[in-house]
């Protein structure tokens, strides 16, 4: 069984390892900004089908959230390193066919998020993270924050679907790769892992 993370995290996701279990604003996330703790991200516009402009979503590496650990436990060039190493996976290649499919699956939402033409996933998501979060009365602000899932862009059709998968897995390489060369063998005991655990073979 191969089992990899989400390639991207959002802001908020950074900020409940920065402060767990607590309410934030977004002036901690633009301290670790500010601070060098924190990669740019990858801005992705939510257009309709008629091209208007509804906002945007802002993706970020998943190491991020290593990062902000790292600066949470004062290890501030730790998080430095990391926060460097997020924005060059945010660069690469597989970060940009991610991103496009990202635009794609936003482009093609209805403007009611809980109609029948919405994804079944969306829906799922809206109903779950309705219940379990202080913002759960925003829809534009949960089908956003689904965008940054896998489910999301995988199941909209948009592009390659092989190719996005191996985009995830090499996005998953990197940052692997990243958690061994900055934090050596504490890279095991210190990653903070945040996506979704799946099998990513025939039976899943």
């Amino acid at each position: 069984m191969r089992v990899i993370e989400e390639p991207f995290v959002t802001r908020e996701a950074v900020l409940s390892v920065l402060h767990p279990g607590e309410l934030t604003s977004e002036r901690p996330f633009r301290t670790l900004r500010e601070r060098g703790a924190a990669s740019e991200g990858l801005a992705v516009p939510i257009r309709t089908a008629a091209g208007q402009i509804l906002g945007r979503v802002q993706l970020y590496s998943g190491l991020n959230a290593d990062a902000a650990r790292a600066y949470r436990l004062r290890q501030v060039e730790v998080a430095r390193e990391l926060a460097g190493r997020a924005t060059a996976i945010e660069g690469s290649p597989a970060a940009q066919l991610i991103r496009r499919a990202v635009a794609s699956a936003a482009a093609s939402l209805p403007v009611d998020e809980l109609s029948a033409q919405a994804p079944p996933s969306l829906r799922r998501y809206l109903d779950m993270r309705g219940r379990s979060t202080g913002r759960g009365l925003d829809r534009g602000w949960l089908t956003r924050e689904w965008l940054s899932h896998s489910d999301a862009w995988l199941a909209a059709g948009s592009g390659d679907h092989d190719a996005l998968i191996e985009a995830a897995m090499e996005l998953d390489r990197a940052a692997c790769q990243a958690r061994e060369d900055v934090l050596g063998e504490e890279a095991a005991s210190a990653t903070t892992f945040y996506g979704v655990v799946r099998r990513m073979d025939a039976t899943a």
